[in-house]
């Protein structure tokens, strides 16, 4: 048997039976567990009666968990959850309800506890199962928090110092390039295209970032699919003047659509027609952009000729796969495309027949386009 640190537990209960009771199922569910030779946590638990004195206790000492009665001589009903929190946001609360039921137990959740327990009816292993996954998830919640903080953080460094101080690398080169000498004009005019292709991939990276601070609270509002695309042909134009591209509407319904979707919708067609372009594997390849309407979706399908786009690379658009091959620039814009579409609900499938490479796109169609 390996036995663990004991846990330090607060129990805030004005209920001299109610907090016997509790430290007696604690302490014969580890007895039985011990006689089982199973993983046994001890638990170490400070016992006060009101609110005053809990909140003096977790300002003073590190505490694990905290078992909270609602109904105290200084505080009472759901404001208790409230204060404990507001005093300690990093401690995990499972709270104790009486009569109350459901309906407190998950306004008390709401409020910030992990979990509650209803009095007359938990056990020993009900109140070590409610403890230990309050401290574990109270866990992975600081450590989202955290996360969201640092992605917030790039997201600032990427998006803004970064690409801004590329503008100013930008601005001086235009200024220099006037009193070049013959000999040293290759070498600026390739120094001129790698900072273009830094700022660009700035840009991408901006845009993932923002794509991983925005999971599990991503809003979809009604897009203009027919402006995304034509803006982004029409970009892809002037940037790939070495390639063709066409935009066309199948079948006879030619009504303007509009997809439940993102803002960083521009920014997944772009990336996904410059993978595509990347993947060429002659001088002059084409492109054929076709929108699709369905039932309740419509579907954009991008085709490219001749196009090889790798067979990891295909995988991983259809999420199939993971890990991708290529340049840094093309797995951050693979990375934006697919989380981009997972976000807003989409499905996305790629796929290779001969000399061309389709990639299809199928979005919901917002319910004020339907």
């Amino acid at each position: 048997m390996t036995d663990e640190s004991a846990l330090e537990v607060v129990l805030v209960e004005d209920d001299d039976d109610e907090a016997t009771l509790i430290e007696r199922l604690l302490r014969e569910h580890r007895l039985d567990r011990l006689e089982r030779s199973a993983r046994v946590t001890r638990y170490r638990i400070r016992r006060v009666d009101r609110i005053a004195d809990a909140l003096e206790l977790l300002r003073e000492e590190s505490v694990d968990a905290v078992l909270l009665d609602l109904h105290l001589p200084d505080s009472r009903g759901l404001e208790t959850v409230s204060t404990v929190v507001a005093h300690a946001p990093t401690v995990p609360i499972v709270v104790l309800t009486g009569q109350e039921g459901e309906d407190v137990g998950t306004a008390a959740i709401q409020r910030g506890a992990q979990d509650y327990l209803e009095k007359g009816t938990v056990s020993g292993e009900l109140l070590y199962r409610a403890l230990r996954y309050a401290i574990e998830r109270k866990r992975q919640q600081q450590a989202l928090v955290e996360t969201n903080h640092g992605l917030a953080l790039l997201n600032r460094i990427v998006g803004n110092d970064v690409r801004n101080e590329m503008s100013v690398v930008l601005g001086w080169a235009d200024a220099v390039e006037a009193h070049l000498d013959t000999g040293g004009a290759d070498a600026f005019e390739a120094m001129r295209t790698a900072m273009d292709n830094v700022v660009d991939l700035t840009d991408t990276a901006a845009d993932a970032v923002a794509t991983l601070d925005a999971t599990g609270r991503v809003a979809r509002d009604p897009i203009s699919l027919d402006a995304v695309l034509e803006a982004e042909v029409e970009r892809f134009r002037e940037t790939r003047p070495d390639a063709t591209v066409e935009l066309a509407r199948s079948g006879s319904d030619d009504r303007p659509l509009t997809v439940a979707a993102t803002p960083l919708l521009s920014s997944a067609i772009e990336q996904l027609l410059a993978s595509l372009a990347r993947a060429g594997t002659g001088s002059s390849p084409t492109f054929v952009v076709t929108v699709t309407p369905g039932d309740g979706t419509a579907t954009v399908t991008i085709r490219g000729d001749p196009v090889a786009l790798p067979a990891d690379q295909r995988a991983f658009l259809s999420e199939t796969g993971g890990e991708t091959s290529g340049e840094p620039g093309s797995n951050v814009g693979l990375y934006l495309v697919r989380a981009v579409i997972e976000q807003i609900g989409g499905e996305i499938e790629a796929s290779v027949q001969g000399r061309v490479t389709s990639v299809s796109v199928r979005f919901d169609v917002a319910e004020e386009a339907s």
